[in-house]
């Protein structure tokens, strides 16, 4: 018999109940996305919707058929969809914020009650904190025994709040949307990497370090091969992902040492590729420590003095046009061949000549 989805509205939804079983919700499940907090203004101006009782739009909790156990905590519900706003409802209540400067109170515009915080209102308009904490929100309760019902729900439900192609990669089924998050952790993206996992862009990368372990060659790191690369995993055996999460921390272990913290050279997404790519490829023919951080900044301070000299027409014939090719695919960095060229470039700069030839090898047969 097929899974079944239900939805039905939790009954006990009052403001002030659902803060007080805060600690029993899930405010972040594995498929939500990394989003934005809200400014002070968005949060205020859905506490003035609240007290002026108008609607808000549906709140989603996956309702589990019995209590569940998360890192120490012990969880009867997590948010499916209205992350932002129960944080918003909370943090007020906490006096995290105050009403906007320019709350007006529709039901009596000459109460008062502006700028104040939870604690103040409670003092000096008790009734209308009152009206508050009984508001009740429309939460609706999922039922599903299925989690890859309940991610495909979150993805559907956020189609209008459009989720970039990380975030709805990582709301699929499988299990390599559980390693990607485990891989998140590793100290070169914690530390080394220049830029942050907003919008999941360290997901991202990561997706593409796994599909280049699985394919064993050069291959498009687009949106549809990594689409296609996660979803094809959903029914595979366990241990042959979990293999190709081996081989990437293998070589995340020694990235790590060649790289400062929030290195410079790792300020840009597009390039982990090309130095992924070299340092497996190199492991697969025997040699561990063969990227020197010293020669890839002698590298990138050539490609910058051959590009200002290629701004010089007498200097035509001293410009290294493979460096500005180099330069030109850094900006289309998942086409395979844009990948492909820059290894190429990369390994016959910086890797001695035996490496060199190996990891070129490597390459050219598709072995990783």
């Amino acid at each position: 018999m097929a899974d079944i989805i239900q939805v039905a509205p939790i009954q006990q939804a009052g403001i002030l109940y659902l803060y007080s079983i805060r600690d029993e919700i899930d405010m972040s499940p594995s498929y939500q996305r990394m989003g934005d907090v809200w400014p002070v203004s968005k949060r205020q101006l859905l506490i003035d919707s609240i007290l002026n009782g108008y609607d808000l739009p549906k709140i989603y909790f996956h309702e589990f058929s019995k209590p569940i156990e998360k890192d120490g905590s012990t969880y009867r519900y997590a948010v499916v969809d209205g992350k932002q706003r129960l944080n918003a409802i909370f943090q007020f209540i906490d006096n995290g914020f105050p009403l906007a400067d320019d709350f007006t109170y529709m039901r009596d515009p000459e109460i008062r009650i502006e700028g104040l915080t939870y604690s103040e209102l409670a003092k000096k308009q008790p009734k209308i904190k009152m009206l508050l904490d009984a508001y009740t929100l429309p939460v609706y309760g999922i039922r599903a025994d299925d989690l890859d019902l309940i991610e495909d729900m979150f993805s559907r439900l956020n189609e209008a709040a459009p989720l970039n192609a990380a975030e709805k990669r990582n709301a699929f089924g499988g299990p390599l949307p559980k390693i990607i998050r485990e891989l998140s952790g590793h100290d070169f993206f914690e530390r080394k990497v220049k830029f942050d996992n907003k919008r999941f862009r360290h997901y991202d990368l990561i997706a593409k370090l796994l599909l280049l372990c699985h394919k064993e060659t050069v291959t498009d790191t687009k949106k549809i091969h990594l689409d296609r690369f996660v979803k094809s995993f959903k029914d595979a055996d366990e241990g042959m992902a979990k293999g190709l999460q081996e081989q990437v921390l293998r070589v995340l272990n020694e990235l790590c040492k060649v790289f400062i913290d929030s290195d410079p050279l790792l300020k840009s997404m597009g390039i982990v590729p090309v130095y992924f790519w070299v340092q497996s490829a190199s492991m697969k023919a025997g040699y561990d420590q063969v990227i020197d951080r010293t020669e890839l900044l002698k590298f990138e301070d050539e490609r910058k003095r051959n590009r200002e000299l290629a701004q010089d027409d007498e200097a035509d014939e001293k410009v290294q046009y493979h460096y500005l090719e180099f330069d030109r695919l850094n900006q289309t960095p998942n086409d395979a061949y844009a990948i492909r060229f820059r290894i190429e470039v990369l390994a016959k700069r910086i890797l001695h000549s035996e490496v060199q030839k190996e990891v070129l090898q490597h390459m050219e047969a598709g072995d990783l």
